[in-house]
């Protein structure tokens, strides 16, 4: 065999394998023997990664990630029938518009994109589909089309039917130190804390109870609960390891992701600090992304296999958003991979702002990842645990 052809069978080898582990879509930090990436960044493990290392019976990193990367946010059951919803259009405001991320519908119904300064007729590279802006200023409905949907309009979902009980308390397991059987964890005003940090299979996720998105340990213990979900098991001390990622307010962090398979879409981050991970308390917690981070920085869209540049990450243009930025970063649609130049191997590194009042004090809190599939009409979900420090007054950003 030629070291081409040898050459390409590992890297279909390493792609088959990486999307059975991961269902296509991953936080990066990984650690350092098994990173996928030549650069180094501030991502921190996400819980999946931290659990596995916690649980030594587990095979692999990502442990119960098969078949579990998405809520399938979009799709209802009715009388049995699977329905596909999409948001209507004041719940999407045009925050694509003007970028790559957008094309204009013609009088036909064909998408025009814009791609490195030309005009593609084929649909951009593949987002949203938007129609031009009246004399008003307002965002007119595309004429033809399916673009508003999970990928191009992401957090308009309500995900609390995705959302599982935290606990406390219960048994240690002392075959691997985790927490078991503990009761609900409940927040200052006695009310059961959520998360929305685990995902689970878009099949089962109505009436049986089956959550294949939450690590499950090889417990002796009788009648013992999924240990992923008690927080206890997520703290420094357990962890014996330098996992949690210490941020400072009003700093810059570089956070990356892999992908596996461009469903398209959009991405974004955000911090939660008063143990309150419902989604709605992400989506008001939203980072903003700085564009001033270029290829000098390691920010774009790499391809894997070989690791190589690709293109400038294209980030929301703030219309509508919080304090006028920008906060979604867009993925582009493996359709539209000849535009793009995007393959399904790919690693996203863009940089983000940690707010200033964040915190008045050492807090742990939890970073949030969410990657709304624009193809999958469903989104994937991953959560890190982290420390950020008050900010320092007179110190300016990394």
């Amino acid at each position: 065999m030629s070291i081409q052809a040898s050459n390409a069978k590992i890297a279909v080898v390493a792609a088959t394998f990486l999307a059975e582990v991961d269902a296509h879509g991953w936080l990066q930090g990984l650690p350092s023997v098994q990173s996928h990436s030549a650069f180094t960044d501030d991502t921190p493990p996400s819980r999946h990664q931290a659990f596995a290392h916690l649980d030594p019976t587990t095979s692999y990193g990502y442990n119960n990630y098969v078949n579990a990367a998405e809520n399938r946010v979009t799709r209802t059951t009715v009388d049995g029938e699977e329905n596909v919803l999409h948001p209507t259009m004041d719940q999407c405001p045009p925050i694509w518009a003007g970028t790559e991320g957008a094309c204009i519908m013609d009088e036909n119904g064909k998408c025009i994109g814009n791609v490195n300064g030309q005009n593609v007729t084929d649909g951009g590279i593949g987002v949203c589909e938007y129609s031009s802006l009246d004399e008003n200023g307002v965002y007119q409905p595309p004429t033809a089309g399916a673009g508003i949907n999970t990928g191009c309009c992401g957090g308009w979902s309500d995900m609390e039917q995705f959302e599982q009980t935290l606990t406390e308390g219960g048994q240690q397991n002392t075959e691997n130190n985790l927490w078991e059987n503990g009761q609900p964890a409940l927040n200052e005003k006695g009310e059961e804390r959520k998360t929305v940090c685990w995902t689970m299979d878009y099949g089962d996720h109505v009436g049986n109870g089956k959550h294949f998105g939450i690590p499950i340990t090889n417990s002796t213990l009788p009648q013992s609960k999924q240990a992923a979900l008690n927080v206890k098991n997520y703290t420094p001390e357990l962890q014996k390891q330098d996992s949690f990622k210490v941020y400072t307010a009003g700093d810059t962090v570089d956070l990356s992701w892999v992908s596996t398979q461009l469903h398209g879409g959009m991405v974004e981050y955000s911090i939660v600090c008063d143990g309150n991970e419902s989604y709605e308390n992400f989506k008001a917690n939203r980072l903003s992304f700085v564009s001033e981070c270029d290829e000098s920085d390691h920010c774009g869209m790499y391809n894997m296999f070989p690791e190589e540049f690709v293109r400038p990450n294209i980030i929301s243009n703030g219309k509508g958003e919080k304090n006028g930025q920008g906060h979604w970063s867009f993925v582009p649609d493996t359709n539209f991979n000849q535009q793009s130049g995007v393959r399904s191997n790919a690693v996203f590194r863009t940089r983000s702002l940690i707010p200033k009042d964040l915190v008045k004090e050492r807090t742990q809190c939890t970073l949030g990842w969410f990657w709304w599939g624009k193809n999958s009409q469903g989104v994937f979900a991953a959560c890190s645990d982290v420390i950020i420090e008050p900010a320092v007054s007179g110190v300016r950003s990394n």
